[in-house]
């Protein structure tokens, strides 16, 4: 079978996951809804607006009310269909906050009296924080909204690559927004930090802890094997990231009143053999689909970083079911599990909990997906210290470590 991307309703076996049968599609139980399209920032690594899909802009720069409460109709048509009891919707962009106060409460209010009835409605909204003020947080309350902000540490660091597109910084109204999110935890649900060599690891923890943040998470650049990560000439060098990481982990692992981060707990989970809680690691995830502005409905968003159009399915939610969409294998790609790594991945010690890592760093040009993640190397390297800290606290009380936990404390080398 062909190797060009994917794109239409047909299985691209040999792009997607080996030349094995496919599955049937997973049910799935969110979708993101990419209110708005543009952004009022210009962050340098955005897999949106700096990298290799610019279809962004032939969007409509908000999404219209009719595509709102026809998206709300088609998760209620789906949800009823598959006999879900519960359903999240995440307001994403772009910057969602570009809809203003009225419009973005009409859309909550249009989801919630089509879905609250029959579905446990979960709401959420992530945000780069610059435009939230106390209307937004009041609107949020009233619609059990919870908010996640996008920073990626103190000042210093924040100013460097989130800019807004006259250059300017945006850590002060970003600092503001954060600590307003702390003052209401009921409606937080986190920060995102996507991790930056040049940054001190422990001051960017430090900067979020004293700041009262209780759950974040980091998040690798958006690489592939064509497009490396920042700092790194090879795969092997992505062990730079884990050796970022390794001092936060080990800081972590060991104070009196850990904060959630979400990346350390999956590894603790999955070496343990519960199910990992992220998906850039274990291999399955929960399957989503992506509205856009004008309706389209497509797969991963974060797939644009690797060519354009690999988020497409040539469907609407306007003309198509939600059924319909599920049946694409840009998203079924969340649900594949270990049946859908390349064989190396598959014969890896570490694949129980690595998983393959994040579905988008596996790509390469020409090539597609079946091929190791590119930060490979890193992630053995923090799955290996995680384990050896486990290790330490499970003889220290003189119980037997679990196999994946002594497997895996090894050196990686």
């Amino acid at each position: 079978m062909s190797l060009s991307p994917a794109g239409s309703a047909t299985p691209a076996v040999g792009w997607w996951w080996p030349e094995t049968e496919v599955p049937p599609p997973a049910a799935f139980n969110a979708v993101i809804l990419k209110v708005a399209s543009r952004c009022n920032l210009n962050c340098s690594y955005c897999y949106v607006y700096n990298s290799a899909d610019q279809r962004w802009r032939s969007q409509p720069a908000v999404m219209a009310r009719d595509v709102v409460a026809t998206t709300a109709r088609r998760i209620r048509e789906y949800a009823a269909t598959h006999g879900l009891a519960d359903f999240s919707i995440v307001l994403h962009g772009g910057e969602p906050l570009l809809l203003g106060h009225t419009r973005f409460e009409e859309c909550l209010a249009i989801l919630t009296a089509e879905l609250a009835s029959c579905v446990k409605l979960r709401l959420g909204l992530q945000t780069n924080g610059v435009l939230l003020d106390g209307e937004f947080l009041a609107i949020a309350k009233r619609y059990r909204l919870r908010i996640g902000l996008s920073i990626d540490g103190p000042p210093k660091w924040q100013d460097r690559h989130r800019v807004d597109h006259a250059g300017r910084g945006s850590s002060s109204d970003v600092a503001a927004a954060l600590h307003l999110l702390v003052q209401n935890k009921a409606i937080f649900s986190g920060v995102l930090c996507v991790v930056d060599l040049d940054n001190d690891p422990l001051e960017v923890y430090g900067y979020l802890i004293d700041a009262g943040v209780s759950s974040f998470d980091f998040l690798l650049p958006d690489g592939n094997h064509s497009a490396l990560p920042p700092g790194i000439r090879a795969d092997r060098d992505s062990e730079k990231y884990a050796r970022w990481l390794e001092p936060i982990f080990l800081k972590w692992y060991d104070a009196p009143n850990r904060p959630t981060i979400k990346l350390f707990t999956s590894i603790m989970r999955l070496l343990l053999g519960f199910q990992g809680t992220v998906d850039s690691i274990g291999g399955t995830s929960g399957g989503y689909a992506i509205v856009e502005t004008n309706g389209e409905i497509e797969g991963l968003d974060s797939l644009k970083s690797c060519y354009e159009g690999a988020t497409a399915t040539g469907l609407s939610v306007l003309q198509h079911s939600l059924d319909e969409a599920a049946r694409i294998p840009v998203l079924q790609i969340g649900t594949l599990g270990i049946p859908g790594l390349c064989s190396d991945c598959q014969a890896c010690r570490y694949v129980a909990v690595c998983g393959g890592g994040y579905f988008i760093n596996r790509y390469r040009s020409g090539h597609g997906f079946l091929n190791p993640s590119v930060y490979c190397a890193g992630l053995m390297h923090l799955i290996s210290t995680v384990a050896r800290r486990m290790q330490e606290d499970f003889r220290a009380v003189g119980i037997k470590p679990p196999f994946l936990v002594s497997r895996l404390s090894m050196s990686n080398g």
